[in-house]
């Protein structure tokens, strides 16, 4: 109580003073009713750390529980990852006229992408210049879309 009267008489004559007098009879409040609590045995704010640091299997088994649910979100998102860029680059290859996917592979690595295996099939003639050409455009949008350098890109074709 002293220590509530002491910051009454230094703090200014504003706003703020009605709000700290508002949190100090609170908190006098709590302490005079801590001993009847006791009595009446009701669990107060003050016993709940005491709690949960006495009943650590609990905090391990949701501490474990949450590690699991994170693993499962991950690799659902690398799933979904993993198709959606499959679909995207089948569709940009096939929109060139010129080539289609026949298969893809994409290699994860802590949950990052590290690199890419296209097979393409020509579908009009196409001269080793101009196959050049639609694998560095690929391999460069390939590279830029999902944030890897364009050496962990392999462009294979099949005849």
């Amino acid at each position: 109580m002293i220590l509530a009267g002491f910051l009454e008489m230094i703090l200014p004559a504003n706003a703020m003073k009605n709000v700290v007098k508002l949190v100090m009879g609170l908190v006098i409040i709590a302490i005079l009713l801590q001993p009847l609590l006791l009595v009446l045995r009701i669990p107060t704010v003050l016993d709940w750390p005491s709690r949960a640091v006495a009943d650590e299997a609990a905090t391990r088994d949701v501490v474990a529980a949450g590690l699991d649910l994170r693993t499962r979100w991950e690799e659902f998102y690398r799933k979904q990852y993993r198709s959606r860029l499959e679909a995207t680059v089948a569709e940009r290859i096939r929109g060139t006229g010129k080539a289609e996917v026949m298969d893809s592979r994409f290699v994860f690595r802590d949950g990052k992408l590290t690199g890419a295996m296209l097979v393409l099939r020509p579908t009009v003639p196409l001269t080793a210049a101009a196959r050049d050409a639609l694998e560095s455009r690929i391999v460069g949008w390939l590279g830029l879309m999902a944030d890897i350098s364009e050496q962990q890109i392999e462009v294979k074709w099949h005849d």
